[in-house]
């Protein structure tokens, strides 16, 4: 897979955690969004329920730093996206469950890498198969999510503008469509009078 788009150095930026949140580990910022990474060393087998509940503990804490006040306004205009950094693959409900949330997974797995290269946050080695296709190049499922959440967010204001330019063009199409309407009963009248004169010119006058 080819790289569209290359990311500059001051596109994306390794930041230090804040220190209000102790669950995230690092922070990676971009033009658009802000990864807010945290990870889990336990052991999903073995001590599935402490390394689960520590997994949503951490991401949720993350995911509210991201929806609250400080963080916007630190990051205004960009997004919050939670990556949960893993060395093992959690069990299939768990990865579906924080997926549905919006969390990335991101194994830990040197053995595992691909080709592609996310075009918001620079990331490379990707696997095909997690990255997807934006306007502007091939993004990682952080940057994805990011992306979608603020195409989302600009639909409302584009479906404003359009309200607006519909409400100014009623009232003159509606102006038109009468006065077409008005001119052709004119003209329909005119023309019913002119058959009826023709009519009474042929009629006998005895």
């Amino acid at each position: 897979m080819s790289e569209p788009q290359r990311v500059s150095e001051q596109e994306a930026v390794t930041e230090p955690p804040p220190s209000e949140v102790s669950a995230i580990d690092s922070m990676l910022r971009t033009r658009h969004a802000v990864h807010l990474v945290v990870s889990v060393d336990g052991d999903w087998d073995a001590a599935r329920a402490d390394t689960v509940a520590q997994a949503e503990s951490r991401c949720e804490s993350a995911q509210a730093f991201a929806d609250g006040e400080l963080f916007r306004a630190r990051y205004p205009g960009r997004i919050g996206v939670v990556r949960l950094r893993t060395q093992h693959a959690p069990p299939d409900i768990v990865s579906q469950v924080l997926t549905e949330r919006g969390v990335e997974i991101e194994v830990i797995d040197p053995s595992v890498q691909g080709d592609s290269r996310c075009s918001f946050c620079g990331r490379d080695k990707l696997q095909e198969q997690i990255v997807s296709m934006t306007d502007e190049g091939w993004a990682c499922p952080s940057c994805f999510r990011a992306w979608l959440l603020r195409q989302q967010s600009e639909k409302p204001r584009d479906r404003s503008v359009l309200s607006k330019l519909s409400s100014r063009l009623i009232f003159p199409l509606l102006l038109v469509v009468v006065a077409l309407f008005v001119i052709g009963v004119l003209h329909e009248l005119r023309r019913l009078n002119q058959a009826s004169n023709i009519i009474r010119q042929h009629l006998p006058t005895q």
